[in-house]
């Protein structure tokens, strides 16, 4: 399955990036629309889940802010969940980590 931006004209991204991901945008039965990232990475460890939209937080110790991140960016998405309405879903997805916006209505 390939990996689009969501825009009028869906337009495929970078195939190596297309590969280990998946964006969803879906309607359901519920009021809203339910937006769907998916990786097919490792994942994280289950005790770091809750932990991944804090700011700053970062999984990996070892990681230098030269080498990519300052954990800022789960937690700047948490922020506009929240200033509509919604929260972020973060689980894992095996393989793999599923981020998972509900846009209400």
């Amino acid at each position: 399955m390939a990996c689009f931006f969501l825009k009028k004209e869906a337009a495929p991204v970078d195939a190596a990036f297309a590969s280990t991901c998946q964006v969803r945008l879906l309607a359901g039965t519920r009021p809203g629309l339910l937006l769907a990232v998916r990786d097919f990475g490792p994942g994280v460890d289950a005790e770091q889940l809750a932990r991944l939209t804090e700011p700053f937080y970062r999984t990996d110790s070892a990681r230098q802010r030269a080498t990519g991140g300052v954990g800022l960016g789960m937690y700047l998405c948490q922020l506009v969940a929240q200033a509509h309405g919604s929260r972020l879903q973060v689980d894992n997805a095996a393989p793999g980590l599923c981020v998972q916006l509900l846009l209400k209505e």
